[in-house]
């Protein structure tokens, strides 16, 4: 009898200790809302819009460099689980692909490529799948801030 009480015991806490799966909550993914306040809060201009896929899309600015803000797997709510910081620099070619590269093996954060015109995008996605507090939110738009900041003095953009 001890034996089996101890067995039930040792089954019940094993089951109580293992993670649960994530439910999805009304938290859950990031509002246009919550990033055009995230952007407001560091003096950002912003105008709200959509994209061609009747998305929620966000325009800026960090200095005198224009950026997007794009929303994927939007609910009726639109509340989205992630979103994309985007913006371009009409470089016309005059950077290499190997210097374009060269960003890509330095740097983690902001992606960088050229398009067909000869251009460099840059771009960095956020996962918001499983929400986004507004400190959590800040440091990400922060952290664009600085990539733009890097990427603009990488290529040389403005001088």
């Amino acid at each position: 009898m001890m034996t089996r009480t101890l067995a039930v015991l040792l089954m019940t806490l094993a089951a109580t200790a293992m993670p649960k799966p994530a439910a999805a909550s009304a938290s859950a993914g990031v509002s246009e809302a919550e990033v055009a306040r995230a952007l407001s809060q560091r003096g950002l201009p912003l105008r709200l819009g959509n994209d061609s896929f009747r998305e929620p899309m966000i325009e800026s600015y960090a200095g005198a460099t224009r950026f997007y803000i794009y929303f994927y797997e939007c609910s009726q709510t639109r509340t989205c689980q992630n979103i994309q910081f985007r913006t371009g620099f009409a470089t016309r070619g005059r950077v290499s692909l190997a210097k374009v590269n060269d960003w890509s093996s330095r740097w983690r954060f902001g992606r960088m490529y050229l398009d067909p015109e000869g251009d460099i995008i840059l771009d960095m996605d956020v996962d918001a799948r499983r929400g986004l507090p507004p400190e959590v939110l800040a440091a990400q738009v922060s952290r664009w801030l600085e990539v733009v900041r890097e990427a603009e003095a990488f290529i040389g953009w403005g001088r």
